[in-house]
């Protein structure tokens, strides 16, 4: 089947517990494996220099004490003239309040001469590290029984459900160009 449009693919992760990896490695291979697509690569947000030979860019952030992790942000804040989708994952439920707020402002850091694809939020499972931070500055989490079951509830995420959601809504914003 022959390509209708060439499209140049950059997908720029910030990962730590590996959940955002995860969600980047899906939507990489859904798009490689898509007929719409012609160049895709997957850089990790340490190794990232710059999306000039990229007129789209997907970045994956996670979720930091309530907003995007600063290294994702910087590049999000960095784009110029791009097509731009971003997806983040959050330990805590992906359609909350919360979520929804943290995603707006994120997206608001984009640059006005970028176009906004899409967004999305992953569930994924909170690391060891953040919920120590978190219980020293709300000790009273620990006994919060919603706050537990939350909790448990992430550990499975992101499942091979969320992946194939993320891989979806990635492509399909590709795919509506």
């Amino acid at each position: 089947m022959r390509k209708e449009k060439n499209i140049n693919t950059q997908i720029v992760v910030s990962s730590v517990t590996g959940n955002t990896l995860k969600v980047a490695k899906a939507i990489f291979e859904s798009l490689v494996n898509s007929n719409k697509v012609d160049k895709c690569a997957l850089v990790n947000v340490e190794d990232y220099k710059n999306s000039d030979d990229f007129e789209n860019v997907l970045v994956g952030f996670w979720l930091d004490s309530g907003h995007a992790d600063i290294k994702a942000l910087e590049v999000i804040k960095s784009l110029k003239d791009k097509k731009v989708g971003i997806f983040g994952t959050l330990g805590g439920r992906p359609d909350s309040k919360g979520a929804f707020e943290v995603m707006q402002k994120t997206c608001e850091s984009l640059d006005k001469s970028n176009v906004l694809l899409g967004n999305m939020f992953i569930q994924g499972k909170v690391s060891s590290e953040v919920l120590e931070r978190m219980y020293v500055a709300f000790p009273h989490l620990k006994d919060d029984e919603n706050h537990q079951k939350r909790i448990k509830d992430a550990t499975t995420h992101p499942d091979a459900t969320d992946l194939e959601m993320a891989a979806m809504t990635a492509r399909k914003w590709l795919e509506n160009l």
